[in-house]
């Protein structure tokens, strides 16, 4: 099994005083759903050993290990991949003027881009606030995503913010890889993502990067400094800020192009592919291994 969320008992867990647990636990008892995801959950994370759980971060596995006692050997890991070859043909295709006037920036704004459906997870309240703080007249940023049924909200925090006309609010977008052609720099300071495909994917088209680092983003696990800017602390305006700065600044950001880009290309779905079979060979030998020991 393939796990790429938290579980369902961590948000029982990690309350941080006993009043909330208590409160979360009497919620949890008195609804069927939840007990429900409880039984099945703790039936997906029995330890048995013709199972193999392939997490697809690190910080996914330890999050599974916090809640059910499985030893290292009963995971794989497996992180999401991307699709270099097409989202360059994509990307090198693309109008970028067009795609511009499309979204109505002017071709000297400085486009910021935001992919992500659950914009309170993800990050986006602490984006607006650093946006807000940047006095750059030429700064733009482009939100695409559905918002989780929030849009809304985010639309008026921006507004209030006094940015109704800095961010550009695309909704659900069929085909995200052009956008990364028509922007300068890509922010996701996500506080909780399992493995994000959206930053690897901004890399691979070129675009320098800014993401939270692990266990915020999982995709940061295999992500080092000099690829990508990595928040330490996504909720910390002030990092943000700075590393927005920082992301404009030409040449430092043509290195971050030209290194995330590399790192992207050997980060794809051949990849993830060959650990996933390794997970079920590794699984097949034990089983075999056992059968010669019954004999």
């Amino acid at each position: 099994m393939t796990i790429h969320c938290p579980c369902f008992r961590g948000f029982i867990t990690d309350k941080k005083t006993w009043l909330s647990k208590l409160l979360v636990w009497l919620s949890v008892i008195t609804s069927p759903r939840s007990l429900g995801y409880l039984g099945l959950e703790k039936g997906q994370f029995t330890l048995r050993p013709d199972r193999r759980l392939i997490a697809v971060s690190t910080s996914v596995k330890e999050d599974v290990q916090r809640n059910y006692p499985l030893p290292d050997s009963f995971f794989s890991l497996a992180h999401p991949g991307a699709d270099y070859a097409r989202i360059r043909a994509v990307v090198d295709q693309a109008d970028r003027q067009h795609l511009r006037q499309q979204y109505h920036f002017a071709p000297d704004d400085f486009v910021l881009l935001f992919v992500g459906t659950e914009f309170k997870r993800k990050g986006l309240a602490s984006l607006l606030a650093a946006m807000a703080r940047l006095d750059d007249k030429r700064l733009r940023l482009l939100v695409a995503g559905g918002g989780g049924g929030k849009m809304q909200i985010f639309k008026q925090l921006a507004q209030d913010l006094g940015l109704a006309d800095r961010v550009t609010f695309a909704g659900l977008v069929r085909d995200v890889f052009p956008l990364y052609a028509l922007a300068d720099l890509f922010v996701l300071p996500t506080m909780s993502d399992p493995c994000p495909m959206s930053p690897i994917e901004a890399m691979a088209s070129g675009l320098a990067t800014i993401m939270s680092r692990s266990p915020f983003c999982g995709t940061a696990e295999h992500i080092h400094q000099a690829e990508a800017i990595i928040l330490q602390d996504p909720t910390d305006i002030n990092e943000l800020v700075a590393a927005i700065r920082q992301g404009m600044d030409t040449s430092y950001r043509e290195q971050l192009q030209k290194k995330g880009q590399r790192l992207a290309q050997t980060l794809s779905w051949e990849r993830t592919t060959a650990a996933t079979i390794e997970a079920y060979q590794q699984l097949l030998a034990s089983r075999k291994t056992k059968l010669k020991a019954d004999r």
